[in-house]
């Protein structure tokens, strides 16, 4: 069961400035007919703050936008955190996009499984069905055109999927300790590019 509360504040300044700022409470409360295999709670408890901010000036052209989520809960330790969800700058030129910093991408078409949306990692300790995704920092430059757009991502680092401790439920019959073992020779293989072109040609997207 959760219970979300929303709130939505703009500020209009001058005529080429905008500011708006907006968030959500929710109190989530999960039961279970047992206990879990090795006596987790059948009750877990938890309560989220999701706030975000966006600024734009120049006449719309340039944007910073931020979103901060955390939550607290009372029998998983790992999904007790804060997490800095989207932190980026956005310049709109001419003829093209240019974004920096963290951002949440949906690369994707309709399936329930959304295979080919890879720029994000999971976020497994906030929905088992990895629908929630971490955010990532990038370089994203979109080149939109008459029949198509064409999108470049640099993605400087690699983030770890996040997965529940030992007091949480719904974790499958493998336990996994959420650690991961990235040498610091490896970093540079932790880099990674995208590119991806999307348009339409008659009734084909």
């Amino acid at each position: 069961m959760r219970l979300r509360f929303f709130c939505f504040i703009a500020l209009l300044g001058a005529a080429s400035q905008t500011v708006a700022l907006q968030g959500a409470v929710e109190f989530e409360t999960r039961l279970f007919p047992e206990s879990g295999p090795k006596g987790e709670a059948r009750m877990h408890a938890s309560m989220a703050l999701d706030i975000g901010t966006s600024r734009t000036w120049n006449d719309g052209r340039d944007a910073v936008t931020v979103e901060l989520f955390g939550r607290m809960d009372a029998q998983d330790a790992r999904r007790t955190r804060a997490d800095v969800r989207e932190a980026y700058y956005s310049h709109y030129g001419d003829s093209y996009e240019l974004h920096v910093g963290a951002r949440r991408i949906f690369w994707g078409v309709a399936e329930s499984k959304h295979l080919v949306d890879v720029i994000n990692q999971v976020d497994l300790v906030e929905s088992i069905d990895e629908e929630t995704r971490l955010g990532q920092p990038m370089v994203h430059w979109v080149w939109p055109r008459t029949h198509g757009t064409l999108e470049v991502f640099w993605l400087p680092i690699a983030r770890e999927r996040t997965f529940p401790s030992a007091d949480g439920r719904m974790l499958g019959s493998v336990r996994i300790d959420g650690k991961g073992d990235l040498r610091a020779d490896a970093s540079a293989q932790a880099r990674s590019f995208a590119v991806r072109w999307s348009g339409y040609a008659g009734g084909l997207e």
